[in-house]
């Protein structure tokens, strides 16, 4: 009981973050019009509204465009999820569909930089029907990921395969957007091209503290472990 006891005061002390879900597949839904108000770091959804296409679509030309949004973080955080707001439908091609989500880091503003990792997930079969969904957030829920600060990081999504109406459109402008980053875009997954316009997006996570902080913290507990030791002798 003793040991169960300390473990959790040193676990709280130090800020260490158990992470609470297990698998490795991106999870999607939709979360209404209005932006999430938690856990989020950073986001942008100001200016006159246009679109820009996600596809990976046998009716279009060209078939494939994988798209991202690029953002920069000054702290290191641990990403959670992010969202982007859809301006259209979902289409009859998505559901069932397997896609990727690549990170890249990046010390520039004008460079994608190194792929970090990907995370693939399935679009949902039920609650998200062909036919619905615009104006909504469509939410990217990941594996918690620590980023370090002073970097940018671009969000990059990639259809798996083609279909007939293979595609998403997402709230995008093309004047006074995000300064801290961009739309990227690409055909074939290695050659990127950076765009002069931003997606409404956020980023949802939570800010890792600094190594002197969880220090401090953690020569607290020891502190308090010490004093609950000697407690127990003396019980």
């Amino acid at each position: 009981m003793i040991k169960l006891s300390l473990i959790a005061v040193i676990v709280v002390i130090a800020g260490i973050v158990i992470p609470e879900k297990a698998c490795s597949a991106v999870l999607l839904s939709l979360d209404g019009t209005a932006m999430p108000t938690t856990h989020v770091l950073t986001s942008f959804s100001t200016g006159t509204i246009g679109g820009y296409v996600w596809k990976n679509d046998s009716n279009m030309t060209p078939v494939r465009r994988d798209v991202g949004q690029s953002f920069y973080t000054a702290d290191s955080i641990t990403l959670e999820s992010f969202g982007l707001q859809l301006n259209g439908n979902i289409q009859g091609g998505d559901p069932g569909a397997e896609f990727t989500v690549s990170i890249y880091q990046s010390s520039a503003l004008n460079s994608i930089g190194t792929l970090l990792t990907s995370e693939t997930g399935i679009f949902p079969t039920s609650g998200m029907a062909a036919g619905t969904g615009s104006g909504q957030w469509l939410n990217f829920n990941l594996t918690d990921l620590t980023l370090q600060g002073q970097y940018y990081y671009t969000l990059m999504l990639t259809w798996t395969t083609p279909a007939v109406n293979r595609n998403l459109v997402f709230s995008a402008v093309t004047a006074g957007g995000y300064a801290s980053g961009s739309v990227w875009s690409s055909a074939d997954g290695s050659s990127f091209a950076q765009q002069g316009s931003d997606y409404y997006f956020y980023v949802q996570g939570v800010t890792v503290p600094e190594p002197s902080s969880t220090a401090l913290l953690m020569g607290a507990g020891m502190v308090l472990i010490a004093g609950l030791r000697l407690r127990n002798q003396r019980s």
